[in-house]
C-alpha cells in the first residue's frame, strides 16, 4: 500500500471492524475479484492482504470441503492452489470469504504489478525496464466487481501516489543497509 503506515493502518482497521461486524471469517484486498469478473465472469476469491477471523473453524471447514470435487463453473479457469480451494470453501458455504478495497489507493501486489483503485475502477500499472509505467497487457482498467466492499477513508490523492512506493523502497534499503553494519 503506497500511502504512509498510520494510514494503511487506518484502511485495515476498518476492513477488521467490518468482518467482525458481518461475521467474515477471510475478508481480502481486491487482487484478483474484479479481474476474474471482467475478463472471466466469475468471482474468484483470494488471499493477499487478509483479515481472518479468530472465531472460525478453519480446520473443520477444509475437513469438510476435502472431498468436494471442483467442478469449475463454465469460466472458471483457475489452477488449483489454496486460493482456489478456499474459494470452493466458500461456493459451499462452508466460510463466508469476502473483498475489499479502499478508494483512492495505489497498491503492488508483487513486483512491478501496481494497481490503482480510483472512482469504482482497477487501472494496472507495470514498469518496464527503464523503470518508466505502462498499462499492463490484460488491460487499462477493470471495474471494482459488484461485490467488493469499497472504504472510503478520506484517503486524498496525494497522500497515496507512486512516489510513496519510491519512499517506502528508499526507507526500507536504507534500513538494510544500516542493519548489515
Amino acid at each position: 500500500m503506497f500511502a504512509h503506515p498510520q494510514l494503511c493502518a487506518r484502511i485495515l482497521l476498518a476492513a477488521e471492524k467490518y468482518a467482525v461486524e458481518k461475521a467474515i471469517d477471510c475478508f481480502s484486498f481486491d487482487m484478483w475479484n474484479s479481474y476474474y469478473m471482467y475478463y472471466r465472469n466469475f468471482l474468484h476469491w483470494s488471499f493477499g492482504i487478509t483479515y481472518m477471523s479468530m472465531t472460525a473453524d478453519y480446520f473443520a471447514a477444509i475437513e469438510a470441503g476435502k472431498n468436494i470435487v471442483a467442478k469449475p463453473d463454465n469460466n472458471e479457469q483457475v489452477h488449483p492452489s489454496i486460493d482456489y480451494f478456499f474459494h470452493i470453501l466458500k461456493k459451499n458455504n462452508l466460510l463466508v470469504l469476502e473483498t475489499f478495497c479502499c478508494d483512492n489507493l495505489w497498491f503492488e501486489h508483487c513486483l512491478f504489478a501496481i494497481s490503482h483503485y480510483k472512482n469504482g475502477i482497477i487501472k494496472y500499472l507495470k514498469t518496464n525496464n527503464t523503470g518508466k509505467f505502462q498499462c499492463l497487457d490484460i488491460g487499462e482498467s477493470v471495474p471494482i466487481s459488484q461485490d467488493v466492499v469499497r472504504f472510503d477513508i478520506g484517503l486524498m490523492e496525494s497522500q497515496s501516489s507512486l512516489d510513496h512506493r519510491d519512499e517506502i523502497i528508499n526507507k526500507f534499503k536504507r534500513l538494510q543497509k544500516e542493519e548489515c553494519r
